[in-house]
């Protein structure tokens, strides 16, 4: 992605980390010299969308996630 910036430096382009099991600080503090828009991806369900009405894996996420960052939640079906 450096590279394609390099050589067209008026482009914007929108990284999506994508996590499950790890906390946003670190990624946060790796990526802090992106020079992009920069949002997360979590794993909502864990498995697929049928399998359960309220996910409790999302919950402890919710009182974590990043002040004014986009966080995609990932639902597969």
């Amino acid at each position: 992605m450096r590279d394609a910036l390099k050589q067209q430096p008026n482009r914007s382009v929108r990284l999506i980390h994508r996590y499950h099991m790890t906390g946003q600080g670190e990624i946060l503090r790796e990526w802090k010299e992106y020079p992009g828009p920069f949002d997360f991806s979590f794993k909502y369900a864990i498995a697929h969308m049928y399998a359960l009405t309220n996910p409790p894996f999302i919950r402890p996420l919710l009182t974590q996630l990043a002040p004014r960052r986009k966080t995609w939640l990932t639902v597969r079906k």
